[in-house]
């Protein structure tokens, strides 16, 4: 299990990527964010590709953190590719990519959003909730 724990909160939290050793080993801790970033990125071997795996939480829109975190999110994915890895990101980036982008989300694209989607286009990543195969859309609102 590699984690980080939030700092800065008061209330605890924090981010986690749990490995099966029995499958993969040697699993090797690339970055683990920083004091305003929460972001964990841990590299595994699946067959003969090596994979970076990334687990973050995103500030909250408008918050004076919210570039850094994604200028943070944009040089691990940069290095990822750099090193020839495969990118698998799991992450609350709480963005809202919009309507015009993922069919059934009521909202429209927010400004973490934008941050998010520059990133997803720049290196062509693609968004599984945008895929035939997935049935959802939108995994929380109030």
């Amino acid at each position: 299990m590699f984690d980080t724990v939030r700092n800065n909160s008061g209330g605890g939290g924090g981010i986690a990527i749990g490995i099966l050793n029995k499958v993969f080993s040697n699993p090797v801790v690339i970055c683990e964010g920083e004091e305003n970033v929460e972001l964990l990125v841990v590299e595994i071997k699946i067959g003969d590709m090596q994979v970076r795996l990334f687990c973050a939480y995103g500030p909250q829109e408008g918050s004076k953190d919210c570039l850094s975190f994604y200028q943070r999110l944009e040089e691990e994915v940069e290095s990822a590719i750099d090193a020839d890895c495969g990118i698998i990101m799991e992450l609350d980036a709480n963005a809202k990519l919009g309507y015009e982008y993922l069919k059934g989300d009521p909202h429209p694209t927010s400004q973490n959003g934008e941050f998010l989607l520059n990133i997803i286009d720049k290196y062509n990543l693609q968004v599984v909730n945008q895929l035939d195969i997935c049935e959802g859309t939108i995994n929380r609102k109030r």
